[in-house]
C-alpha cells in the first residue's frame, strides 16, 4: 500500500502480487490489486480480480463496503 500512497502503482502491483503467492490469498488483497489494475486500464486482470475478492465467504471476505464498491467496479467491467 505504501507504493500505491506514492503513485508507484506498477510496483504497488508486483507487491500485491507477491503478497498473494508469498501468503495466503485474501479477497483485500485481490479487490486492492484490481482497482490498480482498473486505474491503469488493464480491465481484463481487474476483472478477475474483483471476481476473485467476491469469491470469497462472508468470515473471510470484503467488508460490506468494499464489497459493495468491487460489485460496482465489476458491473461496469461486465457492461464493456
Amino acid at each position: 500500500m505504501r507504493y500505491e500512497d506514492i503513485g508507484e502503482i506498477e510496483l504497488a502491483i508486483e507487491a500485491y502480487s507477491k503478497a498473494l503467492t508469498a501468503w495466503q490469498p485474501s479477497a483485500m488483497i485481490y479487490f486492492e490489486r484490481g482497482k490498480l489494475y482498473y486505474q491503469m486500464q488493464k480491465l481484463r486482470e481487474a476483472k478477475q480480480d474483483f471476481e476473485q475478492a467476491l469469491a470469497y465467504t462472508r468470515e473471510d471476505g470484503l467488508r460490506p463496503q468494499e464489497q459493495e464498491e468491487a460489485k460496482i467496479f465489476l458491473s461496469r467491467l461486465t457492461e464493456n
